[in-house]
Order: C-alpha cells, then sequence, then structure tokens
C-alpha cells in the first residue's frame, strides 16, 4: 500500500491499494477544478455546492477504504479485555 499526498488538497492523504486508489484519484481530479471554482466564488450557493462535493469524496474515499461491520446483536464494541478483568475482581469481591 503506498500513501501519497495529493497536490491540490495538502495535508491530504490518500492511501492507494491497487485501482482503489486510481478510482479515488480520478474522483478527485474531476471534482478539484469545479471545488475551487465554487470556494473561490464564496457566494452561499457556491460555498454550498462545494461542501457536498468535498462531502461526496469523502464518503466515496471511506466506502471504498473501510469495511462494513457486521456485529452480532449481543456484541458491545466498547467492552474491552479491562472490562471483563474488572468484571471478575468484582464478582470474586462478591463471592467472598
Amino acid at each position: 500500500m503506498v500513501v501519497e499526498s495529493h497536490d491540490d488538497f495538502p495535508g491530504v492523504e490518500i492511501s492507494i491499494a491497487g485501482g482503489v486508489g486510481e478510482m479515488v484519484r480520478a474522483l478527485m481530479d474531476k471534482s478539484t477544478a469545479t471545488f475551487y471554482t465554487l470556494w473561490e466564488s464564496a457566494t452561499t450557493d457556491d460555498l454550498d455546492k462545494a461542501t457536498l462535493i468535498l462531502t461526496d469524496l469523502i464518503y466515496q474515499s471511506l466506502c471504498l477504504h473501510v469495511p462494513l461491520s457486521k456485529p452480532c446483536s449481543r456484541s458491545k464494541k466498547w467492552w474491552t479485555e479491562e472490562h471483563s478483568t474488572m468484571r471478575q475482581a468484582m464478582a470474586k469481591q462478591f463471592r467472598k
């Protein structure tokens, strides 16, 4: 996996994994000119449109790079090993 910066978006890094990175890069290249034109005009409507373009790019990138989670209905993502240890210690104290 290669991480690179996009010239038009300083500070934004794109992780590239095969054709996925090319797809994201193509979306960014296609929208960059429109985004900057709207951003520089600074009218309320144009800024709203620029925000929608940026939001769409972020969403597309997330869809491509972040796997969907399919948790069990009884699973608790916030429950850690530390919680288990503390629960066991509490149960031990109650049994005494």
